[in-house]
């Protein structure tokens, strides 16, 4: 981000130490989070970093990172997000609450190899080929969680996909409803 984003930082002295709080309006760059394998193009809104520094410490502890209708271009689609992020303990997992409203998705192969392992095998049984019209996802985990619990709803089928199971090789062109 040096692309000179515009900031806004906010400081709060206390007895414990300092807070910050960093706000930045990135706009047209790309992200590229840890774990997916796509990158997140042209994004651009409102973010909100939260930092603490006690009192001694020399680098300031990430409290967490939150958005609000952010927006970008994955797959060939658009995405409008929001969400928060709070970094943990070594022996912990993050937690996390991240809710995207998704529209003409190619179902590319980057995007499948994004789907966790246990969903896709199902996924890949089926072969959907094609477009996603409209689609909310929602991915939430917990500090002791494994891996964050994925919720996706596609709510209307507009004939834009295709699917073919394994077991039997002819394809469904034209798939339509909810």
């Amino acid at each position: 981000l040096s692309t000179g984003v515009p900031a806004r930082l906010n400081v709060l002295v206390h007895d414990q130490g300092t807070q910050l709080g960093v706000a930045v309006r990135p706009r047209g760059v790309t992200l590229t989070p840890a774990g997916f394998p796509i990158p997140i193009e042209e994004v651009g809104g409102a973010f909100q970093v939260s930092l603490a520094l006690a009192d001694g410490q020399e680098l300031p502890e990430i409290l967490n990172v939150a958005w609000e209708h952010v927006t970008g271009r994955v797959s060939g689609g658009d995405v409008v997000s929001r969400g928060a992020v709070w970094p943990s303990d070594p022996d912990e997992g993050t937690t996390l609450y991240v809710y995207i409203d998704a529209s003409d998705l190619a179902l590319s192969p980057p995007l499948v190899k994004a789907i966790p392992a246990s969903i896709r095998e199902v996924y890949e049984t089926f072969d959907p080929q094609g477009v996603v019209r409209n689609a909310k996802v929602t991915l939430v985990g917990g500090p002791h969680d494994v891996d964050p619990q994925l919720f996706v709803e596609v709510g209307q089928l507009d004939g834009s996909i295709s699917a073919m199971h394994v077991d039997y090789r002819m394809r469904l062109e034209g798939i339509q409803g909810s």
